[in-house]
């Protein structure tokens, strides 16, 4: 799960530091950030935590992926060889993370999961718009 985690925020840093857009990434990983911190101090929260985040990058790299192959124009842009294969590593990263909080337990209540998966579900969308 921390592999997957800083799998997906060092991919991320690179596309920053590709894209001369590394402050904008720098606070588009902070929730990631926050999720490894977290898992350090509460490993319970750990899977809870990443599950929206793996999510959310997943679906942001698929959006990306469709632009791409022509398929919807989700996003505009022009992408370098190396931003392009950073979101089939993202991806997969993200997969992978799915499937490993997936199957991680929790000794969290009901309630606490859904607060912390929902706490991290806003928090992320919100981190990605105040990086614009």
């Amino acid at each position: 799960m921390v592999g997957w985690l800083a799998l997906v925020c060092g991919a991320l840093l690179i596309v920053g530091i590709v894209s001369h857009t590394l402050a904008r990434h720098l606070i588009q990983i902070s929730p990631l950030l926050l999720a490894l911190g977290l898992g350090i101090y509460r490993p319970g929260f750990r899977a809870v935590a990443a599950l929206p985040l793996f999510t959310f990058w997943l679906i942001l790299m698929g959006g990306i992926w469709l632009s791409l192959l022509g398929i919807a124009q989700v996003f505009t842009g022009r992408w370098s060889v190396v931003e392009i294969v950073l979101t089939i590593v993202i991806g997969a990263a993200s997969t992978a993370g799915l499937v490993a909080a997936s199957r991680e337990g929790t000794s969290l209540s009901l309630s606490l999961r859904f607060a912390v998966i929902l706490s991290f579900a806003v928090l992320q969308p919100v981190a990605m718009l105040l990086s614009f």
